[in-house]
């Protein structure tokens, strides 16, 4: 079942113009019910910010946190990410680079100011996650991060989010 597609945005397209041709497509994805998944570095989430704009109602999921640089400015994140939230249809997942760094605690908890926890989603990043030279598996510290959050905000970072955000069904068995 397709529920979306992803975007991924280099540094050299991060300050792009959404152009007529975008915004088309962007209308194309809202008209046929999916998903944009965007892979951006930090610089982008303006971009996103400016395709949720062009295209109310869209669901954009931000992967990896929007690509906060390892040991960059927080503040700078910050911002952009509060630029991004202004939109209601951005979401944003919390794996990959994000969940290795040392301030994975202060990351997540900056997000959910931002984001609240009803648009925050965890990722495992399966099977890349079982390669390289990852200090830990991302699911242990996604839970570490966010054990002082109330049960229904874990349901939604663990599970309800991705379920409303992609339009799934739990399915028990």
């Amino acid at each position: 079942m397709l529920r979306g597609i992803r975007l991924v945005v280099g540094d050299a397209r991060a300050s792009a113009p959404v152009s007529d041709a975008l915004r088309a497509s962007l209308a194309a994805l809202y008209e046929a019910g999916l998903v944009l998944e965007v892979l951006v570095a930090e610089a982008g989430l303006e971009l996103v910010a400016r395709l949720c704009g062009a295209a109310p109602g869209l669901t954009v999921v931000v992967d990896h946190l929007g690509g906060p640089e390892p040991a960059g400015d927080r503040a700078r994140w910050h911002c952009r990410l509060a630029v991004l939230a202004e939109h209601p249809g951005a979401f944003a997942k919390v794996s990959g680079a994000a969940v290795q760094a040392d301030d994975v605690d202060v990351l997540v908890q900056i997000a959910r100011a931002e984001l609240g926890a009803a648009r925050l989603m965890a990722g495992t990043d399966w099977p890349v996650s079982l390669i390289g030279e990852q200090t830990s598996r991302p699911w242990p510290r996604i839970a570490a991060a966010v054990r002082e959050w109330t049960a229904a905000e874990r349901f939604a970072l663990f599970e309800g989010t991705a379920l409303d955000a992609y339009g799934l069904t739990r399915h028990r068995g």
